[in-house]
């Protein structure tokens, strides 16, 4: 739907549409409302070898002692807290975008593996979790 507007002897057609796309436009930076997110969600892959389910988490900046692993029935649960290091000598912050926040993943695993069999490694920010199948 257009509405008419008039101007200096000029007749423009301003959709509704593009009003609203060129508003962001003009929005440099977005920020959530406070309070709207509460919980870190680290990206995961999930792949599997002929010997192990491996699961991959981008956990950079995750103190790897805040890490909790636990697997309760068919379920491995993974989740910590991403803290941001104090600045005593900052004055002000200029931008805030890594989120500093808790986070819980859940993956459901399949019954060829065996959750007695879980190996974890942390290096360069990047947490490997290794579940070994079950042979039969």
């Amino acid at each position: 739907m257009a509405r008419r507007i008039r101007k200096s002897r000029e007749t423009l057609f301003v959709s509704e549409d593009c009003q609203g796309q060129s508003k962001n436009v003009f929005e440099f930076h977005y920020h959530e409302p406070p309070g709207a997110r509460t919980t870190w969600n680290p990206n995961m892959d999930i792949l599997e070898t002929p010997d192990d389910l491996i699961i991959l988490v981008e956990a950079a900046g995750l103190d790897k002692n805040s890490i909790r692993l636990q697997a309760v029935d068919n379920r491995l649960i993974l989740s910590g807290d991403r803290r941001m290091k104090k600045c005593v000598k900052c004055i002000r912050y200029h931008q805030l975008e890594i989120q500093f926040l808790p986070f819980v993943k859940t993956v459901i695993l399949p019954g060829t593996v065996d959750v007695a069999l879980v190996k974890a490694e942390y290096e360069n920010g990047l947490l490997e979790i290794r579940v070994a199948k079950r042979f039969l």
